[in-house]
């Protein structure tokens, strides 16, 4: 199969290149082939719990979770601008988790003032996401 004739980005899929861009390195010349396609699946918290509070959403958070190698596990939401990784399914998640909790504190608690315009994307993403928190 000749990944040129795939759909970039493939769905479903996450794409991560071993050599550089160029396609050269001191072992030779990497053709594109020399590319690996690992799947991803997305699941969705209805609740985060994190660093002591519960986070209760209104709408569903969908989150990417693939793994890199076997052994490099990520997580991500584009929406609230995180990309946490773990050394397991289960490591990533929590990272995630936590992630989360410290963005609600540092941006979404945040000013407009003090933020950037995607920081302030991120903490309107937050405020549409999150009916309320609660500590544990």
């Amino acid at each position: 199969m000749n990944l040129q004739t795939l759909p970039y980005p493939m769905p479903g899929f996450h794409q991560f290149v071993d050599v550089p861009f160029c396609g050269s390195s001191a072992e030779g010349t990497w053709p594109l082939e020399a590319a690996t396609w690992y799947p991803s699946e997305e699941v969705a918290f209805v609740e985060v719990r994190a660093l002591g509070r519960v986070f209760d959403l209104k709408n569903r958070v969908p989150v990417t979770i693939w793994c890199e190698g076997g052994d490099a596990w990520w997580c991500e939401s584009k929406e609230l601008r995180i990309l946490a990784f773990g050394h397991s399914r289960s490591a990533a998640l929590a990272s995630f988790r936590e992630d989360f909790a410290v963005l609600w504190e540092a941006i979404a608690q945040s000013a407009d003032e003090t933020l950037t315009s995607d920081a302030i994307q991120a903490k309107r993403a937050f405020h549409r996401i999150v009916r309320s928190v609660e500590v544990e």
